[in-house]
């Protein structure tokens, strides 16, 4: 039977948005190797340029983030890379899509 966790939800809907602008989305599985915070999806779209995406429940914002989950945003922000915090929230994330 298919999840209907909140956050399971969320994860849908941008997996959908990557496959409708043709954008390939890897989940990145915690592991005993995995640096802690390190955003949960990485999103590569036309052109190869890549996103890194934390998801939080709908409604949660940045607030919501763990220290190490700061520490990558803001480590990822200082080397220019793009980073999202999905909430459920697309506008954002569509409108990265999209550009050139």
């Amino acid at each position: 039977m298919a999840s209907t966790k909140p956050e399971v939800l969320v994860k849908r809907k941008l997996k959908a948005l990557c496959a409708k602008h043709g954008a390939l989305i890897y989940d990145v599985i915690p592991s005993p190797m995995s640096v802690v915070g390190f955003p949960d999806h990485i999103i590569v779209k036309k052109g190869g340029f890549t996103a890194y995406v934390e998801s939080k429940k709908a409604g949660i914002g940045e607030e919501g983030l763990s220290g190490p989950q700061k520490v990558w945003r803001d480590k990822l922000q200082k080397l220019g890379a793009t980073w999202f915090l999905f909430n459920g929230e697309l506008e954002e994330i569509e409108e990265w899509l999209t550009s050139k």
